[in-house]
């Protein structure tokens, strides 16, 4: 995905607003950080991350706002781009709203003000087709590339991984199938280590890969999520 420039301001726009989604797995659902004094079950935009493009773009200005929110280093959270959907950028209040998103690994704890909000709770309200259309747009690229290892510890196991992929698709997957798939898939790098902190049995084997890198094939999606996005949550 790549940072788009919005095109000249119409009448009546005077500033361009970046949303910022930011995604993780918690409890083995997709969550989305959101503020703490959200309405339940009625997102608007304002209660998602968001900042006035300044300097360097709608890109860097993305990037400030998630260390902002965060304060960490590419291993705890990554912004993924912008939305690459072929539609009209929305135009409310005065301001031209763009999507980005970000994905967000297990031990990041939601920033003061902010809370981890399942999906299924948020995607309400005037924000549900923000929300619903960046989980759909992330889901697929789950099938091409590696961004799910930002889902995951830095140093990971394939049971981590299929979770994180579980959690997101809202499908079951074979543990066999998957593991075979993803070794096929050549983006993972075993590391010299294993995970000792599971009981009995032999350690797993950690691994990590480069979050940017593309399958070889992609993989089976379970369901048409354009047609079906709300399908596990």
């Amino acid at each position: 995905m790549t940072d788009r420039t919005p095109a000249a301001p119409r009448a009546g726009v005077d500033r361009v607003v970046v949303d910022l989604l930011v995604l993780a797995v918690r409890d083995r659902r997709p969550h989305l950080l959101t503020s703490a004094g959200a309405a339940a079950a009625h997102t608007n935009r304002d209660d998602l991350p968001s900042a006035v493009v300044e300097r360097g773009g709608i890109g860097a200005t993305a990037d400030r706002l998630l260390v902002a929110l965060t304060g960490t280093d590419p291993e705890q959270a990554a912004r993924i781009g912008l939305s690459s959907a072929p539609c009209e950028p929305v135009i409310e209040d005065g301001a031209v709203r763009i999507r980005s998103a970000a994905l967000a690994g297990p031990d990041l704890d939601a920033p003061p003000g902010w809370a981890w909000t399942p999906v299924a709770d948020a995607a309400h309200g005037d924000a549900e087709p923000l929300i619903l259309g960046a989980l759909c747009e992330i889901r697929y690229l789950m099938a091409t590339t590696a961004i799910a290892v930002r889902l995951c510890p830095p140093a990971f196991t394939i049971t981590d991984l299929r979770e994180a992929y579980e959690a997101m698709w809202g499908s079951s997957l074979d543990p066999g199938n998957f593991d075979r798939t993803l070794h096929r898939r050549g983006v993972l790098q075993a590391l010299d280590a294993r995970d000792r902190s599971s009981r009995g049995g032999r350690p797993a084997q950690l691994y990590r890969a480069d979050p940017t890198a593309y399958y070889t094939t992609a993989m089976t999606v379970p369901v048409d999520f354009a047609d079906h996005p709300r399908h596990g949550l």
